[in-house]
């Protein structure tokens, strides 16, 4: 008969079950994983050698799965495309820093290894970004630009050595290559080369805050180091990938059996001198051939339903999971999987996603180009007024749909009040103010040419008054 203090303790447990929260409640059915939860810092749950292991294991995943490449190219598409606006400053201005601007964008003069331009670089930053979780760029002198792998980034016993004091006292800490201040903000950061005679890295520079800009996936307010939107779907994406091998294997094997004869009525014996021939010899790579049975003999084609509809389901569920660690519907992985309206639903969906992951490369952009339009002017290749100038960075927007429909709907929103005529440019990716310039700068591509086709562009935005025709 169980004690009185045991009973106790269970009506005690019941209750707390009852009226508490249940994901704290350990069961003997829940993965050992949630058994041990952590608060620990983030940089803490993923030290160096685990940080590595993760980004070995994204990094094969992208070279060897193309289920991973895809959503990984279809994510840094999205994300990191950017065409520049200037404003605040006159037209001729204007036009001198834009082709400047231009220039300043290409490999030769962008890129310190003169082999990427800036969108090139900025898809790149988002790929390491996306993979390893963080990526740093450096920028010395406002104009050119170097790109650090986030794996190359990590703590080591010079750097250790040179900021002993600092470190010992508190002034300073050092996290998984990031030197950083009491207050958390990054000071400088360890770089390493990846060594020629073997695999590993050797100290080769320590990198100032002030001219390296950090791009990362951060989930908490006090991590240091940025982690891979794909570490939760990491491993999802790895059975997959194995257990499609093995279905692969499967159906090769499948495909091995062609036919089965059978015999009926053959006896068990069979007289010495009988000649009679058992076989059919069949060539499957010639054909059409015709086989003349014996009588009682049959012959059936061997057919596998392989793979099964409910394996193919559960696939498909499972890559609509590993998508969504990238936020990716899986409309865009299978386009015949959905209508219009449902096409629709999920791109509106999908690009709030996309706005707040742009945000961190339109503040690199903003710093980058300031830093490249001071150098410009105190170098003499702009005038003093281009300080005025304004280098807005506006994303590319999103195709149209059904253009027609879209269309229509923004011009009577415009009508009503709705919406703004910059905010339908925007959406598309385009600066309004710069569709102006280009159409007085080309009288013959408006009015002259509108009314010759009887298109009352008037109708773009405003109802005609009372005394228009």
């Amino acid at each position: 008969m169980p004690s009185r203090n045991s009973i106790v303790k269970r009506l005690v447990a019941a209750a707390n079950r009852l009226l508490g929260y249940q994901a704290v409640v350990s069961t003997p059915r829940r993965s050992q994983t949630f058994l041990k939860p952590t608060l620990k810092s983030e940089d803490r749950v993923l030290p160096h050698h685990e940080r590595s292991k993760l980004i070995a294991l994204t990094r094969d995943l992208v070279r060897n799965f193309s289920v991973v490449a895809w959503a990984v190219r279809q994510h840094c598409t999205y994300v990191s495309s950017f065409t520049p606006a200037i404003r605040g400053v006159p037209q001729a201005l204007k036009q001198d820093i834009a082709r400047r601007l231009q220039q300043w964008q290409q490999p030769h003069n962008f890129d310190i290894t003169r082999r990427r331009s800036l969108s090139e670089i900025l898809f790149q930053a988002e790929w390491c970004r996306v993979v390893d979780g963080d990526v740093f760029l450096i920028s010395l002198d406002g104009k050119s630009v170097f790109l650090v792998e986030g794996d190359r980034v990590t703590n080591f016993k010079e750097v250790e050595d040179q900021y002993s004091k600092q470190l010992e006292s508190g002034q300073l800490n050092y996290v998984e290559g990031v030197i950083i201040d009491t207050l958390g903000a990054p000071v400088a950061y360890s770089i390493g080369r990846r060594a020629a005679s073997r695999e590993g890295l050797e100290f080769d520079l320590i990198a100032s805050a002030v001219n390296t800009y950090h791009l990362a996936y951060w989930s908490r307010h006090d991590q240091v180091r940025g982690v891979s939107p794909l570490a939760s779907a990491a491993a999802v994406f790895q059975d997959l990938y194995e257990t499609l091998d093995y279905e692969v294997t499967k159906h090769k094997i499948a495909q091995l059996f062609g036919i089965k004869i059978i015999h009926e009525n053959t006896p068990l014996f069979t007289a010495a001198d009988d000649t009679q021939e058992e076989d059919y010899p069949i060539d499957f790579g010639r054909g059409p051939y015709v086989v003349d049975l014996r009588p009682g003999d049959d012959i059936q084609v061997i057919e596998s339903n392989h793979p099964a509809a409910t394996s193919t389901d559960f696939y498909k569920h499972l890559i609509t999971l590993a998508l969504k660690a990238l936020d990716l519907p899986y409309s865009f992985y299978d386009e015949s999987a959905t209508n219009y309206s449902s096409s629709r639903l999920a791109w509106l969906q999908y690009l709030a996603t996309v706005k707040q992951k742009q945000q961190s490369l339109l503040s690199f952009l903003r710093w980058l180009t300031n830093k490249w339009l001071r150098s410009s002017i105190e170098n003499g290749e702009l005038p003093e007024e281009a300080y005025l100038a304004s280098i807005e960075w506006v994303p590319v927007g999103q195709p149209w749909i059904d253009p027609l429909k879209e269309v229509q709907a923004d011009v009577l929103a415009l009508q009503n009040g709705l919406i703004s005529r910059q905010e339908i440019a925007r959406r598309h990716g385009k600066d309004y103010a710069t569709i102006l310039e280009e159409m007085i700068e080309d009288p013959l591509a408006t009015t002259t040419i509108a009314e010759r086709a009887g298109i009352d562009i008037r109708a773009f935005g405003t109802a005609p008054t009372d005394g228009d025709e």
